[in-house]
């Protein structure tokens, strides 16, 4: 213990040396990005302390299927009450202070269109009334899309002001195209801004590695650097519109990028949720026992890592989501799938949003995507139950 504390120490030391003058903008997004996973490596050392302190793991109860639609059906409301007139969504609101906080992130934004879209195609009978909130969303990108142009092609993409990420693009590729396949009226609508935006995606794409995970349209010369998020919510992103316009040369970049995943990327927590999503959705397309193996590694590399953090007091749905996309591919796990179903329902309020955990009274866009997201899945695609 003295030697936990020791370290934790040190890190606070020498965090408050480190200014934004003395590194580079993409210096300064690689450090931020180890920082979080320092956090997620301190998060797991706290949880096996709470375990060796305070002994086995929780029992729950399994969830039933209409325990599951009351959850999908509150957080839904969530989302619809959260968005603003111009499409934007309130990003995290305090229980504690009765108020929306100051803060945004762009590739959340789009996550939550993902998932509204990913209801949309599930909600056969309209139950939910969606397609108004959808276009607003979808509206709201278009307005902050900036015109680009790499390796002689030209695109759209979703700017945060100076810079495209790729994962917000590509998260929102998704949702218009969930919109167009649920309500096929409004193809002609979105057909150019679709054509733009995978464009962009394809366009980051490198050659035998991964894809590009900024663009900024001020440089002629582009950062190379890829990013574990990015790189499997672009494969979704690509999967997705193969699946409304198959090509060849789609299928090329697909079957690429999963070599080079499979190949060159070892294991790791943010590739895995959005991996699982595209690999669900390409071994749907073309079954294959290479997908079967991969998911089964992978998964059970994930689930391992966990064996420890079932006492865990923060909101795990991004873990549960990718769990249940596997499933799909591997029936495999359900226990562990029902145990966190049944758990992270204890994080959602009554209002709908999920918190952030047991002892941070926050809601925001991220967290009660997930969760709304592994529900979804579970019922309809796994149960086969209808919302």
């Amino acid at each position: 213990m003295r030697k936990i504390i020791f370290i934790l120490v040190i890190i606070f030391l020498i965090s408050p040396v480190i200014t934004l003058s003395e590194i580079e903008e993409q210096r300064l997004e690689n450090l931020l990005q180890q920082i979080e996973i320092i956090k997620v490596q301190l998060a797991r050392l706290q949880e096996l302390i709470a375990n060796y302190l305070y002994g086995e793991d929780e029992i729950v109860r399994p969830l039933v299927n209409d325990e599951m639609r009351r959850v999908i059906s509150l957080g839904v409301g969530w989302f619809k009450s959260a968005q603003e007139e111009n499409g934007h969504l309130k990003y995290e609101y305090s229980l504690d202070e009765e108020k929306y906080l100051d803060d945004d992130n762009i590739v959340r934004q789009a996550g939550a269109l993902y998932v509204i879209g990913e209801t949309l195609l599930r909600d056969e009978h309209d139950k939910y009334q969606l397609e108004d909130y959808m276009r607003k969303s979808i509206s709201y990108f278009e307005d902050l899309s900036i015109e680009g142009e790499y390796n002689e092609k030209g695109f759209k993409c979703i700017s945060n002001g100076y810079k495209c990420k790729l994962g917000a693009t590509s998260l929102a590729l998704v949702g218009i195209l969930d919109l167009v396949e649920a309500c096929p009226e409004l193809g002609d609508t979105y057909s150019d801004l679709i054509d733009n935006y995978i464009q962009y995606v394809v366009s980051m794409k490198i050659e035998d590695k991964g894809f590009i995970s900024n663009y900024y349209n001020t440089r002629e010369e582009q950062s190379l650097t890829e990013s574990s998020y990015s790189n499997g919510e672009a494969l979704l992103a690509v999967v997705r519109y193969y699946k409304y316009n198959p090509t060849e040369e789609i299928k090329d970049i697909i079957d690429n990028a999963f070599t080079y995943i499979k190949t060159e990327i070892k294991f790791d927590a943010p590739l895995y949720l959005w991996a699982m999503a595209a690999i669900k959705d390409m071994n749907e397309l073309w079954p294959n026992q290479e997908y079967i193996n991969y998911v089964q590694l992978y998964t059970d590399w994930r689930v391992n890592g966990f064996k420890y953090r079932k006492r865990t007091t923060h909101n795990m749905c991004a873990y549960l989501e990718g769990i249940i996309s596997a499933y799909s591919i591997i029936n495999d796990y359900e226990d562990e799938i029902d145990f966190w179903l049944s758990k992270e329902s204890k994080l959602q309020m009554s209002n709908g949003g999920f918190l952030t955990g047991k002892s941070e009274m926050t809601q925001r866009i991220d967290f009660t995507q997930h969760c709304i997201s592994s529900y979804l899945q579970k019922l309809v695609d796994i149960e086969m139950e209808r919302l």
